[in-house]
């Protein structure tokens, strides 16, 4: 669970460097990385599912009741996939961040 004096919304159009960190930052609980864990009670599972294809939600599943499977590598997995599933719109946003900003400038 994300922290509510942080935010309940992950920027997709900020810098990859903040939103790993923003990724990295979601509340999970201390479960040790040997253990199973449960993926439905996980805020980290729940937004993967949201972009992943049915087969990654499935391998997803299998890796966390698995055990052997930490919630950082959970995040990072979301990292990769926030980036893979919005790459041409991050790239357009950019893009048009940088003319905006030029057009700004005196």
């Amino acid at each position: 669970k994300m922290s509510k004096s942080k935010g309940n919304t992950i920027i997709i159009f900020q810098s990859d460097k903040a939103l790993k960190k923003q990724i990295m930052s979601i509340e999970t609980d201390s479960t040790p990385l040997e253990d199973p864990k449960d993926p439905d009670t996980c805020n980290v599972f729940g937004i993967y599912k949201l972009l992943a294809s049915k087969d990654e939600v499935a391998q997803m599943r299998k890796n966390y009741e698995a055990g052997g499977y930490g919630y950082g590598h959970a995040k990072k997995a979301l990292y990769e996939l926030v980036l893979n599933t919005f790459e041409k719109e991050r790239a357009l946003f950019t893009i048009i961040w940088k003319i905006l900003m030029n057009l700004m400038l005196p």
